[in-house]
């Protein structure tokens, strides 16, 4: 293919060199995509899509092709491609091959082969009886062969061992792709998406081997694009025949089902589907409290909150409506965010900032970026939009809730010879009694910020500022560390309490100037409580 101008020069020397130290694997051509696996720092898919000669768009889960550009990985998959279509022999030579032969020579050749696979063996029959350019008219033939195929590379179990996982899987799929091309050719498109369910199933029904997981993802892609082109092609009467499939199957699809689910919610959008939809979504939930594992049924409530909203939003009923269903998850993700929105859409900011943070502080740290970058998206929108007053408000709610993201961006939004000002009218809202320190540490007011933690009993806020404080003041803090630690131990009496204070002794000595000051601290300890057994214990493990 030309391809090689598309990419910089340095980019192509990289792929030559990846191509040739063999860290291509999973290559894979058919209907004008590529897809391999390229051996990095990580294990990186790519994805080309190719007409004849010319190439079309790539991707890669790389960094670097992260800014649409062609990356590395690309070029090596190329290389690959290239050396394939040189090695791979055309319709002509194999013509020429068949001309040189005599029947006989052909004969000898099919039979052996079939001894050695007797999968051939029925193929071959069903050939015979068939014409060549009509392709069959029953889907028990096309069980018949995928039953063959999983029979050959599971032996009847349905277990894929390491050996087998690539050939089983360009077994399934060269299966999947003629089938559904030569029945979308002859126009037997309800056959065709029989077909595609069929293969899922199997598919559903196999157990993979460790280090399978590219390729049990492959047949999943593989399954969805099929699925996606014969729909495509469906009309009214096939399509509903095909979504009562989905809806009395799909849960059956095992680790096809998250993506058919997609596929399900993405392609049947009549409105006679769309009501259907949002009723199943509706009987799904009610069945999740059944699920006595608190973790599955957590799992299985997020995915049909999900898919319920959707539905709803797709069949456009009232936000009123949608707007019920979400108080009534809000402790999922995806209620929660959709109520935001509906929320922003009535201006009413203030419940959408109290949702966000509520969400980003109940969220796990996979999920919290969901939360925060819309909440900092808002807050950026708020400090240049909203009236001086509903600032005010909108920052003592934002700053209830233990979130100085609003007052960062309304001082980001100032002038900074307006923001004394601008700032004492916005704190004048806060209640009496405020813990003002996280301000403080946001205005980098570092003499006032020291005051209040000299100020504040215990250690708790010295190692919350610290980081703040250290290049300017590391001696005052490492006095407090002493002072705290002496008048700690003073009250401990139990082996928790100890191994507290050897901790604070070990955060000490981190501090600049603070080892001498911690040695001088358990040397006083060891004199003053001798005693102390436990303590000592504790003591001896650090120092």
């Amino acid at each position: 293919m030309d391809w090689e101008t598309l990419f910089e020069p340095q980019i192509i020397k990289r792929g030559w060199d990846y191509y040739q130290q063999d860290l291509v694997t999973n290559f894979r051509h058919r209907d004008g995509q590529i897809t391999a696996t390229v051996l990095g720092s990580k294990r990186y898919q790519v994805t080309l899509d190719v007409d004849g000669e010319r190439l079309l768009a790539g991707s890669c889960t790389c960094p670097y092709a992260a800014g649409d550009r062609y990356c590395k990985h690309m070029a090596a998959v190329l290389f690959m491609a290239d050396d394939v279509a040189a090695n791979t022999p055309d319709e002509t030579t194999v013509a020429a091959l068949l001309k040189r032969a005599t029947d006989q020579q052909v004969r000898d050749f099919l039979a052996q082969m079939m001894q050695v696979d007797p999968g051939l063996m029925p193929q071959f029959a069903q050939q015979l009886g068939r014409d060549p350019h009509k392709p069959g008219t029953d889907l028990s033939d096309y069980q018949h062969q995928l039953d063959q195929v999983m029979l050959k590379y599971t032996g009847g179990t349905y277990f894929v061992d390491y050996p087998q996982g690539d050939a089983l899987t360009t077994a399934i799929g060269d299966f999947l792709a003629q089938t559904v091309r030569r029945l979308l050719a002859a126009k037997q498109v309800k056959l065709a998406v029989e077909v595609v369910n069929q293969v899922a199933l199997s598919i559903a029904e196999l157990v993979f081997d460790d280090g399978l997981e590219d390729e049990t993802m492959w047949l999943v892609d593989a399954c969805v694009h099929a699925w996606r082109r014969v729909l495509k092609s469906a009309d009214y009467r096939v399509k509903k025949a095909a979504f009562d499939w989905f809806l009395a199957d799909v849960l059956r699809l095992g680790v096809v089902a998250t993506d058919a689910l997609t596929v399900m919610f993405d392609t049947f959008l009549e409105p006679d589907f769309l009501q259907e939809k949002v009723d199943w979504t509706a009987h799904q939930l009610t069945i999740v409290p059944q699920i006595q594992d608190r973790r599955e049924r957590q799992r299985q409530r997020n995915r049909w909150v999900k898919l319920h909203l959707l539905a709803m939003q797709q069949l456009k009923l009232p936000p009123a409506k949608i707007e019920r269903f979400c108080v009534g998850y809000l402790s999922t993700k995806q209620a929660r965010l959709a109520y935001v929105a509906l929320r922003l859409d009535q201006q009413d900011y203030a419940t959408a900032v109290r949702q966000l943070i509520l969400g980003q502080q109940a969220a796990s740290s996979w999920d919290r970026a969901d939360f925060s970058d819309p909440l900092r998206q808002l807050y950026r929108q708020l400090a240049q939009t909203v009236t001086l007053e509903l600032q005010r408000s909108l920052l003592v709610l934002s700053y209830s809730l233990g979130d100085t993201g609003f007052y960062q961006a309304l001082k980001r939004q100032c002038a900074p010879e307006q923001w004394p000002q601008r700032r004492q009218y916005l704190l004048a809202g806060l209640p009496q009694g405020t813990d003002w320190l996280p301000l403080l540490a946001v205005d980098q007011s570092t003499p006032d910020l020291l005051a209040g933690v000299l100020a504040r009993p215990g250690l708790q806020a010295v190692q919350a500022y610290q980081r703040f404080l250290l290049p300017q003041f590391a001696p005052q803090l490492v006095e407090k560390y002493v002072q705290e630690l002496y008048q700690a131990a003073q009250s401990a009496k139990s082996r928790t309490q100890y191994h507290q204070l050897v901790a604070w002794l070990t955060d000490l000595v981190k501090l600049p100037g603070g080892r001498p000051a911690a040695n001088q601290v358990a040397r006083d300890w060891r004199q003053r409580y001798h005693r102390r057994s436990a303590m000592m214990d504790e003591l001896n493990v650090y120092f």
